[in-house]
């Protein structure tokens, strides 16, 4: 697939719906949701974060949804700190 062509898949609230919930499953304690696109960025955003961070610390967030995946693995193996 084509990079619009995958943006457009997802703008489908359903599919983008999946998505949230297959990483969501995939990592206990995330919170995941993909923000549209706005005047400051021309592409949707994936976005995560975990449930018990305080609320002023930011998302992680990725145009894609496989690396949004990787990061948050990495937070969760430990490889990474936030």
């Amino acid at each position: 697939m084509k990079p619009e062509e995958i943006h457009s898949y997802y703008d489908i609230p359903e599919n983008a719906r999946a998505m949230c919930s297959l990483l969501m499953r995939a990592h206990p304690g995330w919170t995941v949701w993909r923000q549209s696109a706005n005047g400051m960025c021309h592409i949707p955003l994936w976005c995560a974060r975990r449930v018990s961070w305080p609320d002023h610390k930011p998302p992680f967030v990725s145009g894609n949804a496989g690396l949004l995946n990787t990061a948050m693995t990495m937070m969760d193996t430990g490889s990474v700190i936030a």
